[in-house]
């Protein structure tokens, strides 16, 4: 084995390093588009009321109405309520505002009631038909009178309704802040599991000698497998972490293939050590057979190997244990 691949096999985490760094900076580049967007306010809103005047009110449109007053008719979710609101002339529309947004309102009213008054802006969308059977049936009830319907709805309110909760650049920005979020994590957990590697071993490594390591993998008898390598005298793992044991630390090897949602997604070479640890030596998707030599040569170096997972190998296991 050429000295290129016994310093990747010594430094296994380099790698992981790297792509850590990577997706911390690619999560700081996100997140600074997310919030450069979100800080572009540069849409000019149209005045809802003139779109409705000329038949302009049309869905996806960035609009602004300043409302007087408002009263709750329906409600969706734990926090989007639908609301009547109206203008300094008393025209009528629909408005889909969060509780914060009213609570915001009624702090404004309490304050001045007589000259209340507040821009809501937002996206406008069709109102949907269970909206409108609620906006009917709540305002005939409000006036005790059967003065909206189904026909005669859209000329008091227009087709739309008023959603606060969307500004521009809003779900944009959200993608980009998200995404970048979801980096920050991932390189988190990738860092953790580096440290986490790189302190077990340091810690099992304190035994062996550096540069034996290497010589004993520079030899011409080393056999190489996904991410474990045989030498005369250990088993070396790189899969998380460098990682050397002697052929009789270990009591059990087994193959425990993975699956997620049913799926098969890979195998794992494992490892129990006669101090009750558990080691994932190696990991592969399609070459489990690789793993099966591992164990076979692993057990011609130690004969009180169990060798495989079977109902008599976790009997004899429980056994070894009770010596």
């Amino acid at each position: 084995m050429d000295s290129n691949k016994i310093k990747k096999i010594i430094k296994p985490n380099r790698k992981r390093s790297l792509i850590c760094l990577i997706s911390l900076i690619a999560a700081i580049v996100f997140i600074c588009i997310g919030a450069y967007i979100d800080r572009d306010r540069s849409l000019t809103p149209k005045d809802y009321h003139e779109l409705i005047t000329n038949n302009l009110d049309k869905e996806n449109e960035y609009v602004k109405l300043n409302i007087t007053s408002l009263f709750s008719f329906a409600k969706k979710g734990d926090s989007l309520y639908y609301y009547f609101v109206s203008d300094e002339d008393n025209y009528l529309y629909i408005a889909r505002i969060t509780e914060e947004t009213y609570k915001k309102l009624e702090d404004l009213y309490k304050q001045d009631n007589e000259n209340f008054s507040y821009e809501l802006k937002g996206y406008i969308f069709k109102i949907p038909d269970d909206i409108k059977e609620l906006a009917i049936s709540s305002y005939n009830k409000e006036y005790n009178e059967n003065i909206l319907n189904s026909a005669n709805l859209n000329d008091y309110v227009g087709e739309c309704y008023l959603d606060e909760t969307l500004t521009p650049y809003t779900t944009v920005s959200a993608i980009f802040v998200g995404v970048g979020v979801g980096l920050i994590i991932f390189s988190l957990v990738l860092f953790i599991i580096n440290l986490v590697n790189t302190i077990n071993s340091k810690v099992r490594m304190r035994k062996y000698d550096i540069n034996e390591i290497k010589s004993e993998l520079a030899k011409e008898t080393t056999l190489e497998y996904p991410n474990v390598y045989l030498t005369d005298k250990y088993i070396i793992s790189n899969l998380n972490g460098l990682l050397v044991f002697n052929y009789d630390d270990f009591v059990w090897l087994y193959n425990e293939k993975r699956r997620i949602n049913g799926i098969y997604v890979g195998t794992y070479l494992k490892g129990i050590t006669t101090k009750k640890k558990v080691y994932y030596l190696g990991y592969t998707k399609n070459k489990e057979e690789f793993f099966e030599e591992v164990m076979n040569k692993a057990y011609q170096k130690n004969n009180n190997l169990l060798i495989g997972f079977t109902g008599e190998n976790q009997k004899k296991y429980k056994e070894y244990f009770k010596k």
